[in-house]
């Protein structure tokens, strides 16, 4: 591959992907801290609904090596 080439493909915006997370929360109490990665953990009373959770999210980035 020539170095143009390699420059060009590396330098191209539709090779990289932006990860957004937001919450609205009323933020961390240390008590639960040390499980906010786990797998479906989710502070939100049964039957609401819940999302993926931190742990998925930051699983799904290291499998792409972006963290």
């Amino acid at each position: 591959m020539e170095s143009d080439e390699l420059r060009d493909r590396l330098l191209n915006p539709e090779n990289y992907v932006m990860p957004s997370v937001s919450d609205n929360g009323t933020g961390i109490s240390p008590d639960i801290r040390n499980m906010i990665f786990e797998p479906y953990f989710t502070t939100r009373k049964k039957g609401k609904e819940t999302g993926p959770g931190l742990r998925l999210f930051t699983e799904s980035l290291r499998s792409i090596k972006v963290i």
